[in-house]
């Protein structure tokens, strides 16, 4: 059975593992399946662009907003059940995968990702607001830089 790290000792883990010593050498960070409750705070790694944190325990992603060179980020398979006021700074995001987690208002989600004018694939399937009517519809129009929605290709 794996032990519950913290968010710390899981950064450390991963920074040796890639023999990384300087904060600014980071561009990417794989936290997935470790088992954190907690959005970890990632402030000091200004340079990241690619982070995995699918597969959690996570309930909110509030601590992101401050990644502004994030360009993929992996959310999926956690327990958020809303990102509003979390990921609307974050406007270099080309890939975001949600899926699998309990986001319950499409409104405020797209709301949250209506700037994010690269964001060309986005995951939210198995997930409440994927039931509501016209969902594909409403996220295309809101996001119009998607290509690919719930791993379909959109046509223009």
């Amino acid at each position: 059975m794996q032990r519950r790290m913290s968010s710390e000792e899981a950064i450390s883990d991963q920074l040796e593992k890639q023999k990384i010593k300087r904060n600014k050498d980071v561009r990417q960070l794989y936290l997935s399946h470790m088992k954190l409750s907690e959005s970890p705070d990632l402030t000091k790694y200004k340079f990241l662009t690619i982070l995995w944190l699918n597969g959690n325990e996570l309930r909110n992603v509030n601590s992101l907003a401050p990644l502004e060179n994030l360009s993929e980020l992996y959310l999926h398979d956690n327990f958020l059940r809303s990102i509003t006021g979390a990921l609307s700074s974050l406007r270099k995001l080309t890939t975001l995968t949600l899926q699998n987690n309990q986001l319950d208002s499409l409104t405020s989600t797209l709301e949250e990702l209506r700037t994010m004018a690269f964001l060309s694939c986005l995951n939210l399937f198995a997930n409440p607001i994927a039931q509501n009517t016209n969902y594909r519809l409403q996220t295309i129009f809101t996001i119009p830089s998607l290509q690919i929605l719930d791993q379909l290709s959109e046509y223009r």
